[in-house]
C-alpha cells in the first residue's frame, strides 16, 4: 500500500513485511499523513456562511445606486450616475467639476436613520471598527483634498480626510477606523442620518471628477488593529469572534449587490496582490465549485491552489479567454480557451476547479458555451501541500464570488447551476426616439447548448407625450429556434391612439421571433402592460437571445419609454 510519496510497503513471495524500526516509521507516517487528510476531508460550502458573514461583520451605508437621491454641492458640481465606472449594484454617483476655478464639489444627502454601533445581526460595533468607502478618481493631480462626512448634518457630524497623493487614477479604497474620524458638533454614531462626501479641486481641473460607489462599516480583525475581516464567526461569550477564512490582505470585503440581488465577497481593491483569501489550507488533493458574477466584461477573478512563490496553480477568465496556468519549480505553463461569447458585465460563470495527485483540472460552465475544459499534469510533488485561494496571482480583476464549495475527501460537490425560472429586470429606463430597431442592454441572455426554454416578457412601456407607439421583435443566435410561434399579447396598434392601451382593442397574435410586432401606448405616464411568449431550443453550440425595441413611428420630440418594471422570465424546459 502507499499514500503520497511513500514507497510501497509490500510482501515478497507469500510473506509479510518485516517488523523493525523503519516499516513501523513507515506505517506511521502513513497513519499521520491519513489522519492529517481526514481531518481535512471535510466540505466547505460558503452558502451556509455568507448571510451570517454579512450581518456579523458588515453594516452597508450606502450603495449609491442614483445620482437622484443626493443634492449637488454647489454649482460647480454636475452629478449623475456613472454606468461606465460601477462594479457593484446599479449605478455610481459621480461628482463632475464643471468650472476652472479652484474650489469645492461634492453631494449630500438625509438617510433614513443609520445605527453605527451595531452590525445588521444587532451585535456591538466599537470605534476600533472600519469605515470603508469605493471611489474612481480620473485624475488625481486635479484634487488637493477629499472630505467624507457622517452625521446629524453639515455642523454635528464625524468627519474624515484623505490626501489625494494616496489615491492612483483608478479606483481607490478609502480606509479609516471610526476613532480616527473627527468630532464636529454633537453627533452620534447610532443615528446618522446626513451623509456628505466632497472634495477641493485645482484650477483648470474642469471635467475632471470622481465616482463613489459603495460604503460600509466592517468588523476589525480581532488580531491585528486597523485591519478589517469580514470573515469572522461569533463563537460565543467565552471565545469571541474567530476568523473562518485566512485573509492576507484588507482589500477583502463582502457585499450585497442590487444588481443580481447577490451577497458575495469582492476584491475591492482590482490590483495584483501575490496573496489571497484562502478558503482551505494545506491540502494535497481537492475539488471545488465557485459562483462568480463578472464585475468586468470579459473578466472573471482568479482561483488558485498555492505551495510557494514558485509552484501553484490558477484558473480564471481574462479578455474572453479561459486560463489554466500552471508554474512548477518557477516555470510557468499556460493553456487557455477563448469564449464563443464574450463575458458579459454581470454574467455569471461556474469554474470547477481540481487537483487530483499529479493532474490539475479546470472546467469552465457558462450559459451560450459548450464545456471547456483544460488538464494539465503537474511536475509540483504529490506531497506539496497548498492552500485554495480566490483572487490571486496572475489576473486580477472585479468580480464577485456568490458561492463556492471546497472538498479534499472528493465527495459531490453541491452549488446549483440551474436559475429555472430566472429573472432577468430591466435596471433602467429605456427611451426610443425613432423607428430603428436598438437592443436593450439588460435583455441579453445566454442560453445553455441542447436545451429548451420558455421565454417569458413582460413589458410596460408609454409615450412622453403623443403616441408614436412601440415595437418589439427578438435578435438571436443561429443555434436557437422555435418550438412554436411567439404569443403576443398588447394594446392593438391603432394610428394615433391616445388613450392607454386598456381603453383599446387587444392584439392577440402570433409571430416569428424576427418579426417587429407594434403595440399602442397611452400618451402620459400611465404604463401599458405588453406579454410575449416564446418556446425555444438550442443546438449543440453557443446560443443568445436579445430583445429589441423602437417607436413604431418615428418621433423624436415624444419618446416611448419601456419602464424599469419590465422583466423577462427565463424557464428550462425538461422533455
Amino acid at each position: 500500500m502507499g499514500f503520497g510519496e511513500f514507497d510501497k510497503i509490500t510482501w515478497v513471495n507469500g510473506g509479510s513485511p518485516a517488523i523493525d524500526a523503519d516499516n513501523l516509521q513507515r506505517f506511521d507516517n502513513f497513519c499521520e499523513l491519513a489522519d492529517e487528510e481526514l481531518r481535512r476531508s471535510e466540505c466547505i460550502n460558503l452558502k451556509d456562511k455568507i448571510q451570517g458573514f454579512y450581518d456579523r461583520n458588515i453594516n452597508e451605508i450606502e450603495n449609491f445606486d442614483d445620482y437622484l437621491d443626493w443634492t449637488a454641492l454647489n454649482a460647480s458640481t454636475t452629478l449623475s450616475n456613472d454606468t461606465t465606472n460601477n462594479v457593484i449594484g446599479l449605478n455610481a454617483v459621480k461628482m463632475l467639476e464643471n468650472d476652472n476655478t479652484l474650489g469645492w464639489i461634492g453631494m449630500y444627502r438625509t438617510i433614513t436613520s443609520l445605527d453605527l454601533t451595531k452590525f445588521h445581526d444587532g451585535s456591538a460595533s466599537t470605534t476600533d471598527d472600519l469605515i470603508y468607502l469605493l471611489l474612481y478618481v480620473n485624475d488625481t493631480t486635479k484634487f488637493s483634498f477629499f472630505h467624507f462626512k457622517l452625521g446629524t448634518d453639515n455642523t454635528h457630524n464625524y468627519s474624515i480626510a484623505w490626501n489625494p497623493a494616496s489615491f492612483t487614477n483608478g479606483w481607490n479604497v478609502a480606509i479609516a477606523q471610526k476613532s480616527d474620524f473627527t468630532v464636529n458638533g454633537a453627533p452620534n454614531w447610532n443615528a446618522i442620518v446626513h451623509v456628505r462626501i466632497e472634495a477641493i479641486t485645482t484650477v483648470n481641473a474642469v471635467n475632471s471628477y470622481f465616482t463613489c460607489q459603495y460604503m460600509q462599516m466592517i468588523r476589525q480583525d480581532p488580531d491585528y488593529s486597523g485591519y478589517s475581516n469580514a470573515f469572522q464567526e461569533y463563537m460565543g461569550v467565552a471565545t469571541g469572534w474567530q476568523s473562518v477564512f485566512s485573509i492576507y490582505s484588507d482589500w477583502y470585503s463582502i457585499v450585497y449587490d442590487n444588481r443580481i440581488n447577490r451577497i458575495g465577497i469582492m476584491q475591492l481593491e482590482a490590483a495584483d496582490y501575490s496573496t489571497g483569501l484562502h478558503v482551505y489550507c494545506d491540502v494535497l488533493s481537492f475539488q471545488s465549485r465557485w459562483e462568480i458574477y463578472s464585475k468586468l466584461a470579459g473578466y472573471s477573478p482568479s482561483i488558485s491552489w498555492y505551495v510557494d512563490a514558485t509552484n501553484y496553480a490558477e484558473t480564471y477568465i481574462s479578455a474572453n479567454v479561459f486560463y489554466l496556468n500552471v508554474v512548477e519549480a518557477g516555470a510557468s505553463t499556460s493553456q487557455n480557451m477563448a469564449l464563443s461569447n464574450n463575458l458579459l458585465l454581470n454574467e455569471k460563470i461556474f469554474i470547477e476547479f481540481e487537483k487530483n495527485n499529479d493532474t490539475i483540472r479546470a472546467v469552465l460552465l457558462k450559459d451560450g458555451e459548450q464545456l471547456h475544459e483544460i488538464v494539465h499534469e503537474t511536475s509540483i510533488s504529490e506531497n506539496a501541500e497548498g492552500c485554495v485561494s480566490a483572487c490571486t496571482f496572475g489576473t486580477s480583476s472585479w468580480g464577485i464570488i456568490s458561492d463556492f464549495a471546497v472538498s479534499s475527501n472528493y465527495g459531490d460537490l453541491h452549488i446549483e447551476d440551474k436559475q429555472s425560472p430566472r429573472l432577468i429586470k430591466l435596471n433602467t429606463a429605456q427611451s426610443f426616439v425613432n423607428n430603428t430597431m436598438t437592443n436593450i442592454p439588460d435583455f441579453l441572455f445566454r442560453l445553455k447548448p441542447n436545451k429548451v426554454y420558455k421565454i417569458e416578457s413582460f413589458l410596460y412601456a408609454y409615450n412622453a407625450s403623443a403616441s408614436p407607439d412601440i415595437k418589439f421583435d427578438w435578435d438571436y443566435s443561429a443555434s436557437v429556434s422555435q418550438i412554436v410561434l411567439r404569443s403576443c399579447y398588447g394594446g392593438q396598434g391603432l394610428a394615433g391612439s391616445t388613450e392607454p392601451s386598456s381603453s383599446n382593442a387587444m392584439r392577440t397574435s402570433s409571430h416569428n421571433l424576427a418579426t417587429d410586432v407594434r403595440y399602442a401606448l397611452p400618451a402620459g405616464t400611465d404604463q401599458s402592460s405588453i406579454r410575449e411568449v416564446a418556446i425555444v431550443k438550442t443546438s449543440n453550440v453557443a446560443a443568445y437571445m436579445q430583445l429589441r425595441a423602437a417607436q413604431y413611428s418615428t418621433d423624436a420630440a415624444n419618446a416611448s419609454i419601456l419602464s424599469t418594471n419590465s422583466y423577462i422570465i427565463i424557464t428550462e424546459i425538461f422533455i
